[in-house]
């Protein structure tokens, strides 16, 4: 049986029973020798202290469908796990993201589990000057102990535990009723509040105060609220009243609209917020357990609980003091964010309205078909400050070609639907 066959097979089967093994990862900790394949040091200031800035992504196949092609993850795509800041080594703890990863991460297989396979590829993220340091791939069997210690030629250390469940229930696909009225006339169910219950990626028209608005569904229960993955959409504009309404397509790029998502996210459901960025297939995503907008009076104040305090919107900016977390929304020509000059606010010149209260983040901003690296996403320097200002930065220096902020019931909130809801939006 061919491989495309058997990987195709699998989700079709996926989609309709519950896996037949539940496999659970828990990153320990990575180290690298501080060194690029060449023998070089990572950083040429290494006399000085400074160290490998490692940025791995990774990649968990299920043994059967796993192939020796390093830069393919036949089931999903690879995660991001974020950067290491200074360090040869990333120490990680239980019940925290890092980058798209959240540990212990599960995994659903179908069929017969003989194994896994993991793959890595680590870079020295010192600046936009990526270098990669190492790539290594590891095959563990049934017969293979936890905790695991590997590996690599610049990797010294890779330690994880790993375990699996196995599942036996068949798990039905969720169906929406449809109501009979007096007379025996079928009737359309009411609208739905949320995307909770669509089990399928698609757009839906679901009910948002007294209005019905157009959404995109990612089918593992989450609400786009903003999505760019085109040029479409009026996202250029500098003006707040634009803003306040919705902006684009939902089947393409677009803007829930400041009302809409302040109606939305201060209900009587308080929701989960995910942000999602690619940098070509791979993603980036950050959690904040609670995200809510205020209303107009308060100029749609930005209010977020994260769950790293290294998330973009709780970080100070280099010429702020401030945050996106706490601020309002603004436009450049409609600033509202007090003590702090328009003028020195990078990522809101040229086009777009946010939060900037750090003025490091835009994912409202101009969107660049040229000048932005396929594999870094950093922006070209020439085009850095152009007309249009600094592109889709999540920070200023990279510019990105999909984001999406997507929310997700609370009570119902499952880290394995995030992760690969991510996977599916970048890939």
């Amino acid at each position: 049986m061919g491989l495309a066959f058997k990987i195709v097979t699998a989700f079709i089967l996926l989609s309709f029973v519950s896996a037949d093994f539940r496999l659970t990862i828990s990153l320990t900790s990575l180290t690298v020798n501080g060194k690029l394949p060449n023998g070089d040091p990572c950083s040429p200031f290494v006399n000085l202290g400074v160290l490998c800035f490692p940025r791995p992504k990774i990649c968990i196949e299920p043994l059967e469908y796993a192939t020796d092609d390093m830069d393919q993850c036949v089931i999903g795509s690879y995660i991001d796990l974020g950067v290491g800041n200074n360090s040869n080594e990333i120490t990680f703890n239980a019940d925290a993201y890092y980058g798209g990863w959240y540990n212990p991460s599960t995994y659903n297989f179908f069929g017969d589990f003989t194994g896994f396979s993991v793959k890595m590829i680590i870079w020295n993220a010192d600046g936009t000057n990526y270098q990669e340091i190492d790539r290594h791939q590891w095959n563990l069997t049934n017969s293979d102990s936890s905790p695991v210690t590997e590996t690599g030629d610049q990797i010294t250390s890779f330690k994880f535990e790993w375990s699996k469940q196995v599942i036996t229930q068949p798990t039905a696909p969720p169906t929406i009723p449809t109501t009979t009225a007096s007379g025996g006339i079928t009737t359309a169910p009411p609208l739905l509040t949320d995307c909770k219950s669509i089990t399928a990626a698609s757009t839906q028209l679901i009910k948002i105060g007294g209005a019905s608005v157009s959404v995109y569904c990612d089918g593992k229960g989450g609400t786009a609220i903003q999505r760019r993955i085109d040029a479409t959409g009026a996202f250029d504009s500098m003006e707040i009243s634009n803003y306040k309404a919705f902006i684009g397509d939902a089947t393409k790029s677009y803007w829930l609209g400041l009302d809409n998502i302040h109606t939305f996210t201060t209900g009587s459901t308080a929701y989960t917020a995910v942000i999602t960025t690619c940098c070509g297939t791979t993603p980036l995503v950050e959690n904040y357990e609670t995200f809510t907008v205020g209303d107009a009076t308060s100029n749609y104040l930005l209010t977020v609980t994260p769950a790293s305090n290294t998330y973009q919107l709780v970080k100070t900016g280099i010429n702020t003091a401030k945050t996106d977390n706490g601020s309002p929304f603004s436009t450049y020509n409609n600033w509202n964010l007090n003590g702090v000059d328009v003028g020195i606010c990078a990522s809101a010149k040229g086009a777009g309205g946010w939060w900037f209260g750090s003025c490091e983040n835009n994912l409202n901003g101009h969107y660049y078909t040229v000048g932005v690296d396929a594999n870094t996403c950093a922006f070209d320097a020439a085009s850095h400050f152009g007309d249009n200002g600094t592109g889709i930065s999540y920070p200023v220096g990279i510019s990105f070609q999909k984001t999406q902020i997507a929310l997700y019931q609370k009570t119902t909130f499952r880290n394995i639907d995030i992760n690969a809801a991510a996977q599916d939006f970048c890939g």
